[in-house]
């Protein structure tokens, strides 16, 4: 009898439950207070990674297709129209204008660093629904190149604002450093976040003293590493770069974001080598109103 009182309560439920309406989730109530409005409460860009490309050194080097001593190539399969397009790299040795622009590009960093010399660069671009086949460009290669070891990831963020992303002001940070430490710091400052539901992008990387081994990434806390690419794919020869992403739920600054590189030279693999870390700190907006 019991069974069968049971048996009817539940199918009681049922019939309640089936009644029911479940309203949409409408994300966190937003605080307008500032005069800025997020028009998609509750979604924060989502990141994926498009591809890597990489190269060794000098004029025989190896890599994928396209990337030469002369200029770079990274196919774009995978891009969406609409998504925002991260474009990262670094090169060893170069100057503040090796990297050309891809096509429809805008630079948010683009420096020489290093006892030994390396240049990173980071560029935003919206994709349409006619993006090339692949992203080239050629080096300038006035100064300072010598091997051309380099690496480039392609990122897609799906989500982000279509007219204002990224704020060139406060949500952009490039750090670097031409003293070699054990483990590299790559670490930064922050930015600032000027929407709620952003989504913060660290991209780092280093010049290794010694050459030819592997590294690990300790990304900051609560942050995700999303790739690692090294000029020889797996392991490096002189250049490596690493990504990581966190939402950030409320708009304000990321606070100090602490990262390190730790190197471990084929020669001497228990001894954590030496190098000069950089990184790029970008917080990238979900669509909101001014």
């Amino acid at each position: 009898m019991i069974g069968r009182m049971l048996g009817g309560a539940g199918m009681l439920a049922l019939g309640l439950v089936c009644c029911i309406t479940i309203p949409p989730y409408q994300g966190v109530p937003e605080d307008a207070s500032d005069g800025v409005v997020d028009t998609n409460p509750g979604l924060t860009p989502l990141a994926r990674l498009i591809g890597n490309a990489y190269r060794d050194q000098d004029m025989s080097g190896q890599g994928t297709v396209m990337m030469t001593y002369d200029g770079y190539g990274i196919s774009t399969a995978g891009i969406a129209a609409g998504d925002l397009v991260l474009f990262i790299a670094n090169i060893d040795n170069g100057n503040d204008k090796i990297w050309s622009l891809p096509f429809g590009f805008t630079q948010l960093a683009q420096h020489f660093y290093g006892a030994d010399g390396q240049t990173y660069f980071a560029a935003w671009k919206i994709a349409t629904a006619g993006e090339p086949t692949f992203y080239a460009g050629t080096y300038d290669k006035t100064t300072g190149v010598t091997s051309a070891a380099a690496t480039i990831s392609l990122i897609a963020i799906s989500g982000a604002d279509p007219d204002a992303p990224i704020d060139p002001a406060s949500g952009v940070l490039r750090t670097d450093s031409s003293l070699a430490t054990s483990p590299v710091d790559v670490s930064s400052s922050g930015v600032v976040a000027t929407v709620d539901h952003s989504l913060i992008v660290m991209a780092a990387g280093a010049d290794w003293t010694p050459y030819d081994g592997t590294n690990t990434f300790e990304p900051p806390t609560g942050f995700t590493t999303l790739t690692q690419i090294a000029d020889e794919n797996t392991h490096w020869h002189w250049t490596s770069q690493a990504i990581a992403t966190k939402a950030q739920a409320a708009k304000g600054p990321t606070g100090p974001l602490t990262a390190t590189l730790t190197g471990h030279p084929f020669a001497a693999p228990s001894m954590a080598g030496p190098g000069a870390g950089w990184s790029v700190v970008i917080a990238v907006a979900p669509p909101h109103a001014p």
